[in-house]
């Protein structure tokens, strides 16, 4: 899974990289699975992701992985 979000990253940055009427953008993902199929828990946690990667300084992903500390923990690769 990480290696497909690093080439959506990629692909984007790419694309980006080539228009030079835009300005320098950024790019963050977070990443998150549901067992049960709860939307609102997935985004609740997604997003989580997602603050932690801009808080590291944006431009990467991070995945919120449940099987840690204590059911919750973040992953991030910027």
């Amino acid at each position: 899974l990480r290696s497909i979000v690093e080439m959506k990253i990629n692909l984007v940055r790419e694309k980006l990289g080539k228009q030079e009427d835009i300005p320098k953008t950024s790019l963050s993902i977070g990443v998150a699975f549901s067992a049960d199929g709860n939307k609102e828990d997935v985004y609740r946690k997604a997003d989580a992701a997602l603050y932690e990667v801009k808080e590291k300084g944006r431009n990467g992903y991070a995945f919120y992985d449940l099987s840690a500390f204590a059911g919750h923990s973040i992953t991030s690769f910027v």
